[in-house]
């Protein structure tokens, strides 16, 4: 198996990742935005072995996702569990709705459980007060592609933060690095962070 990161955002203070996914339920690209997907609002894309998600969260708690299953149409049920609740999803080919409770907290995690056909797909999602606007919204820093940090990690962008993270495969640490503009570490305050990984089968 093979771990892989995938993705990010910064709220405030808090840094996060916002997608998880367990063993084999994600490709472990980055969430990308799709202006048409799931409504006129742009959707965080989450693009699994089995198909992609696109779903829009909005702050006063509307969750709508659109489930594309590479098998081609099949009945699609679920539901969302927020804050120990439960949320039932409705609506038909393929796209479903729920409306939780709205988005206060620095971060929100939404639990998905879907019947898609006979296969069920399962994770998480780690959302802003601002929804999944917040998420896809295009950041003013950009990096180059591979650009590496101060300590031999890949950087990337968080919100508007360039961001370095160092994974130590020996003993499982992670370290989450702010960077200035001359990608020096920066003090974090009182920031904290949520890493959210996907373990895949290595390809042979």
């Amino acid at each position: 198996m093979r771990t892989s990161w995938i993705g990010a955002c910064v709220v405030g203070l808090a840094l996060t990742l916002p997608l998880a996914a367990g063993c084999n339920r994600n490709k472990g690209e980055d969430a990308s935005a799709e202006p048409q997907a799931a409504g006129a609002q742009a959707a965080l894309v989450e693009e699994r072995d089995e198909g992609k998600l696109e779903w829009v969260v909005e702050p006063d708690g509307a969750v709508r996702v659109k489930v594309t299953p590479n098998e081609g149409t099949v009945p699609v049920t679920g539901a969302l569990l927020i804050e120990g609740e439960s949320f039932a999803l409705s609506g038909e080919d393929g796209s479903l709705a729920a409306t939780g409770p709205k988005l206060t907290a620095e971060l929100t995690t939404i639990t998905y459980s879907l019947k898609v056909g006979d296969s069920t797909w399962e994770g998480a999602l780690h959302v802003p007060p601002g929804g999944t606007a917040d998420l896809v919204a295009a950041p003013s820093v950009t990096v180059p592609e591979g650009t590496k940090g101060p300590n031999g990690g890949v950087v990337d962008v968080v919100g508007d933060q360039r961001v370095e993270m160092v994974v130590d495969e020996k003993t499982g640490e992670v370290r989450v690095y702010l960077l200035d503009e001359n990608l020096q570490p920066i003090p974090v305050g009182d920031a904290t962070a949520v890493a959210a990984f996907a373990q895949q089968e290595a390809q042979q």
